[in-house]
């Protein structure tokens, strides 16, 4: 609690504040800076929303590295390729029809069998994708929807207030029972 006071003080009352705490032998409790990743209580996956902006050259490093980090906590190395790019296509469809800022949120909802890694791409528009499989003059533009709904075991779209979300979910492999051998 000490610490969400502290980040709201300016001036005089900061320096009071962190007098304080050094005083109280609390200074190896003080983040300076960004806050540690926090992780999921059980799946080892980063809940922090990442936030894009079209024109970040950082954009697609950030989105392949929270991705892949997320794929190898819920045991889904094999299928890393396939959930970036699937990542990729939404969070490029968000930047590209809005022309601004998208967020992207990875979970994993579920226990057991049931474990699905799902990744959420959040924009400001109200208007829901829809997949085109066929598009009568050859364009670069219009199938990737498609492509998303190939590579994940499932997808959806939800209007919210401000916008959207899409998401799209991967299962987690079952993970097998241990079996005694005896000899």
């Amino acid at each position: 609690m000490t610490l969400l006071l502290i980040r709201h003080l300016t001036g005089a009352a900061l320096t009071v504040a962190l007098s304080f705490v050094v005083a109280a032998g609390w200074a190896g409790l003080l983040r300076i800076g960004s806050s540690p990743p926090r992780r999921g209580r059980r799946s080892g996956v980063d809940p922090r929303p990442l936030r894009l902006a079209s024109g970040d050259p950082d954009a697609p490093h950030a989105v392949r590295d929270r991705v892949r980090a997320a794929a190898r906590a819920c045991g889904l190395e094999a299928r890393a390729a396939e959930i970036e790019l699937a990542v990729q296509e939404l969070v490029g469809n968000g930047l590209r029809h809005t022309g601004g800022r998208v967020t992207v949120r990875m979970r994993v909802p579920g226990r057991g069998p049931q474990r699905r890694l799902r990744v959420e791409v959040l924009d400001r528009s109200r208007r829901l994708p829809v997949p085109r499989w066929a598009v009568p003059d050859d364009t670069a533009h219009g199938r990737g929807m498609c492509l998303v709904a190939v590579l994940c075991d499932g997808w959806g779209a939800v209007r919210r207030v401000g916008g959207k979300q899409v998401w799209c979910e991967f299962a987690a492999p079952a993970r097998e029972p241990l079996r005694a051998t005896v000899p």
